[in-house]
This record gives C-alpha cells, structure tokens and sequence, in this order.
C-alpha cells in the first residue's frame, strides 16, 4: 500500500503549505563538522497523516510532482531518516539528514531542497474525490568549516549599484561572499530623502551572485546614496544592514 502511495506522490500536483503538518524552521543549515541534523514535524490535524521526506539538489520553488524523479531522490550526498511515515495527530516526528561524505565544495555553501510532501488520509465517504497532496519546500545550505568569517558579517560582503535602465533607476546587489544572501526589504536615501525598492530581490549565490530591483520615484542615477536593506538570517528572520554607493 506504501509502495503503492509513493508512485501515487510523484504524479500528483501540490500546493505551497499544510494546515495539518507543522514543521520547525524555515530554513536549515548543515555545519560540515556535524554528523547529522535533525528536523522535526508535528501533526497538528485532526487524522493520521503520511508523509515523505527528501532532498534534491540547488533549490527551485516550482511545486508540480512532475519535476520529482527517482534519480532526483538519490542524487544528493544526504541520507534522510526516515524517508516516509505516518504521524498521528499531537506527534511530532524527527526527521534525521546525515551526510555520507561525498565531496562537495568547501570554499562556499551548497544549496539543497528538503521537500516535504503531506497526502491526506483517504476517506471512505469521498473515495471518488481527488486528493490534493500538499509539498512544502524548505532551503537547506551545506556550510563547511573552511568558509572563513561567519555568515553574520556576509552582507558586509556585498557590492550595491545604481544605474538607469530605459526610463527606470535600478538598484543591483552582488555578492562577493563564501555564503547565500537573500536580501529581503531595501531602500535607497539620497540627499536624506528615501526611496523604496520594489519587490524582486532574490537570493544571490556566493562568488558573484547578483540581483536587482525597481527603485520607486528616483529619476537619475545619484552621485552617492546609502543603501539600508534587510537578509534572511540563519534563523528564518531578518537582519538588517547598510551599504554605501559612490
């Protein structure tokens, strides 16, 4: 019957969250020294509920099951236990990711997805209904120990531009650290007056990752600006930090 509802997972369309199961972070980091992490799940729902687990290299935010093959599942240097379960409603399961060692750069973070897929239990009332599988996707960065400086001086490590496109100012970001940087909030003062930067920044990759954003109302290219911007932190929240542009 598992064996059965595994195919079944891989073909079905799944939207972004669950009402039922709850997962501890958003995001999760893997120090090269540790020998494993853990991740729990909580079933907050009413019924058992069956999941699986698994990761898949870099990180895509596309959540058709179509993009889920068996080579994806095992190509990763992860080992996830245990891969599928049922949880019963008030319990929380452990989920353990272990590291079997294969290399993987240790100049830089590596980026993995741990998708996690929650399928409703099937009622005997609505048995000719379609079930809707729900799979979640959360970042996780393999960090090793090498990288030099820790991940909360990262955004020191990032260059800022602003430059005009057609009849728009743009604010660009790159980033020269060991670490992924997501930038979330950002704005641009100049001359003491504040201009906000429309939504569009996304997670640069380390060693020249970039990216870049509409600013609302500036209408030339500053000769200087102070650019006050916020990252995703370790813990899922936010940082904030200051940049300069000459």
């Amino acid at each position: 019957m598992i064996k059965k509802m595994i195919a079944v997972f891989l073909s079905l369309v799944a939207i972004p969250a669950s009402a039922a199961i709850v997962v501890t972070g958003t995001r999760f980091v893997y120090p090269s020294d540790d020998k494993e992490i853990s991740v729990n799940i909580e079933n907050s729902g009413e019924k058992t509920a069956l999941s699986q687990v698994w990761l898949t290299t870099g990180f895509s935010e596309k959540r058709s099951g179509k993009e889920v093959t068996k080579a994806d599942i095992e190509d990763t240097p992860f080992v996830v236990l245990p891969p599928l379960f049922k949880i019963k409603p008030g319990n929380v399961q452990t989920v353990r990711i272990l590291y079997t060692g294969e290399p993987l750069p240790a100049d830089r973070e590596t980026i993995f997805t741990l998708n996690i897929l929650d399928v409703p239990p099937k009622s005997k009332a609505v048995e000719n209904n379609l079930q809707i599988s729900v799979l979640s996707k959360f970042k996780l960065f393999y960090r090793p120990s090498a990288i030099a400086g820790d991940y909360s001086s990262a955004a020191d490590k990032t260059d800022w531009t602003i430059t005009k496109q057609g009849a728009d100012i743009w604010l660009s970001a790159k980033n020269n650290s060991a670490f992924y940087i997501t930038p979330d909030k950002a704005k641009v003062i100049v001359n003491q007056q504040e201009y906000d930067v429309q939504p569009g920044l996304a997670m640069m990759a380390p060693f020249g990752g970039t990216t870049q954003a509409k600013i609302n109302r500036l209408t030339a290219v500053p000769s200087s600006a102070v650019i006050k911007f916020s990252y995703v932190n370790d813990s899922g929240g936010s940082s904030d930090a200051e940049k300069t542009v000459n």
